[in-house]
């Protein structure tokens, strides 16, 4: 609980408006100095935290395996949508670029974009839906374990909602529109039918 209110805290437009306007020298390097910290935080956090023993499940044989199946689709989906995502904006990397290249320019923290091209055709947060099936289909699931899929989904979902309020204010109806025609995690099946037909279409 304290790392999500430190997170949001500093991940707020708010926060990130008065950085812009009162410490403008630091914008170009708050989004990269953010993710440090917070990366830093959360190892120290996961470290230290109490581990409940026991398991709610602990499968054995061709289940194990069948998890495991599940787990490594879940993997390569991840690493599918971190390519069509814009990760050296949301890791600060490029804001530091544009901070090289002219230094006397105002640089703001973030950037927003928007598509609607790979997996974000099918859901508008592919990256947290397969950080949920990653750890979803765990097949030896201790108590804390457990637990700490609790906390991300309630965090993703939370984060998502905070999320698409600023590509809503940034986007208008073109990402209002984008809400009512795709799911937020799970893909609405009408829209996976339409999408191969326009595809074998092509």
């Amino acid at each position: 609980m304290f790392y999500s209110v430190i997170h949001s805290l500093f991940a707020s437009d708010w926060m990130k408006r008065y950085v812009e306007e009162r410490l403008p020298f630091f914008a170009p390097f708050y989004r990269f100095t953010y993710n440090v910290t917070q990366t830093a935080l959360l190892l120290w956090l996961f470290h230290w935290l109490p581990r409940p023993g026991g398991y709610l499940w602990n499968f054995e044989g061709t289940i194990y395996w069948l998890f495991r199946l599940v787990q490594l689709a879940g993997v390569m989906g991840f690493v599918l949508a971190v390519r069509q995502f814009d990760l050296q904006e949301f890791l600060g990397i490029k804001q530091l670029k544009r901070f090289t290249k002219n230094q006397n320019n105002h640089v703001k923290i973030e950037q927003y974009t928007f598509t609607r091209e790979g997996l974000f055709r099918y859901m508008r947060h592919p990256l947290y839906f397969f950080a949920i099936v990653i750890f979803l289909f765990e097949p030896r699931m201790s108590v804390f374990k457990f637990l700490l899929l609790v906390w991300l989904i309630l965090y993703f979902w939370i984060g998502s909602l905070l999320e698409e309020k600023r590509m809503v204010n940034k986007f208008g109806e073109e990402y209002k529109k984008y809400q009512q025609e795709v799911g937020r995690f799970i893909p609405k099946i009408s829209l996976v039918f339409l999408n191969k037909k326009k595809s074998n279409r092509s």
